[in-house]
């Protein structure tokens, strides 16, 4: 099983540049959206990440994983069209 941080590593390759996921990032609800970006694309572990956002870390791994989802679900949707438009 592929961790968040080579899922969404392997999506923005995959999607060959960056506007689709920060356009992606851009469309996440701002509690998600601050924790996938502090954790993922600054780095901090989820103890950091928690730290920074205020709150437990057991929220902020939940806040992570449900971005890094909803992420995956709208990229993968953009990847199938892109594959059908091909």
């Amino acid at each position: 099983m592929m961790d968040d941080t080579s899922l969404v590593q392997g999506l923005a390759r995959d999607l060959d540049g960056s506007f689709e996921l920060v356009d992606a990032l851009g469309a996440l609800p701002n509690r998600y959206k601050a924790a996938v970006v502090l954790r993922h694309v600054q780095g901090l572990s989820y103890a950091e990440a928690a730290e920074v956002l205020d709150q437990p870390i057991g929220t902020t791994k939940s806040d992570v994983h449900r971005g890094v989802r909803l992420l995956r679900e709208r990229l993968e949707a953009e990847l199938l069209v892109e594959a059908r438009n091909f």
